[in-house]
């Protein structure tokens, strides 16, 4: 299977979630990293900066989290 890659358009409509929110969860990501947030949710995939104004994400990474989000409103 071929990888893809997805601008902010095509990941704001799989995951439900509004262009600002995409962009927070993904700043919250790099964060998340250097250990300034306490509590973490599930994160969110890293975007690929492609060029000076395109930024994408890895089809895989963003259908991991929606699976992800999923199975956490289940077992809730």
């Amino acid at each position: 299977m071929q990888e893809r890659l997805l601008r902010i358009k095509e990941v704001m409509e799989r995951t439900g979630l509004a262009k600002s929110t995409v962009w927070k969860k993904s700043k919250d990501k790099e964060k998340d990293e250097i250990g300034e947030r306490e509590s973490i949710e599930i994160a969110f995939p890293r975007p690929i900066k492609q060029s000076s104004r395109v930024t994408v994400w890895i089809e895989s990474e963003i259908n991991e989290y929606i699976a992800e989000v999923i199975k956490k409103s289940i077992r809730e």
